[in-house]
């Protein structure tokens, strides 16, 4: 069917800089390498507070992820399938 828009909305990950210490923090529950310094429950007291932190890495989509995610740390989008896609 021509003209009509495809796809879905999903949540993605955004950038959460903690109010203490300034840097970005890291997904709840998920691994950070070691060269990224960023604000991390066992480093920070401002971890755990407001704005509060999702599980998703900035930019990382929840259907990426594989897992249910929260609301916290993530912008609700729309993903448009690619122009010819077909669902029959």
């Amino acid at each position: 069917m021509a003209g009509h828009l495809t796809g879905h909305f999903d949540r993605v990950g955004v950038e959460v800089i903690c109010a203490v210490c300034r840097r970005r923090k890291h997904p709840r529950g998920r691994d950070a390498p070691p060269s990224l310094y960023g604000c991390s429950w066992d480093e920070c007291w401002g971890y755990p507070m407001k704005p509060h932190v999702g599980s998703l890495w900035p930019g990382e989509s929840a259907s990426a992820f594989g897992f249910i995610v929260g609301s916290y740390g993530t912008k609700v989008v729309w993903v448009a399938y690619p122009e010819g896609w077909d669902d029959d």
